[in-house]
């Protein structure tokens, strides 16, 4: 199983060696703008679908997480949010679905503004 947080509980482990979920949000809001802005120049994918969306996750937190990209196989929440992150079980089989529903609508194309 893996870590995902600190020994005190109070914030997710992390590369950064930050312990204050304060100083850790600050971090995470400047590390994933960077990594955005640098997504948005790659070119769009060919499949967007679920390791699409793990590839981002990966991408956007790989500085900051070792699990960045990965599964998650327990359930957590941040210590300072009162909502939890999605069911473990249920992740893989949930994207799945809300990719497969997507698809379905064209990946929402042809909406109007």
């Amino acid at each position: 199983m893996t870590d995902y947080f600190t020994d005190d509980d109070s914030v997710l482990e992390n590369k950064l060696g930050i312990s204050g979920p304060k100083a850790l949000q600050d971090a995470e809001q400047d590390i994933v703008t960077k990594k955005t802005a640098k997504l948005i120049t790659e070119k769009p994918p060919t499949q967007f679908d679920f390791n699409y969306l793990k590839y981002l996750h990966k991408i956007l937190f790989e500085d900051i997480y070792d699990f960045a990209g990965k599964i998650r196989t327990v359930d957590i929440a941040k210590a300072d949010s009162s909502v939890p992150f999605a069911h473990a079980p249920f992740i893989i089989a949930e994207g799945e679905r809300i990719f497969e529903d997507l698809r379905g609508k064209q990946y929402l194309a042809n909406l109007g503004k």
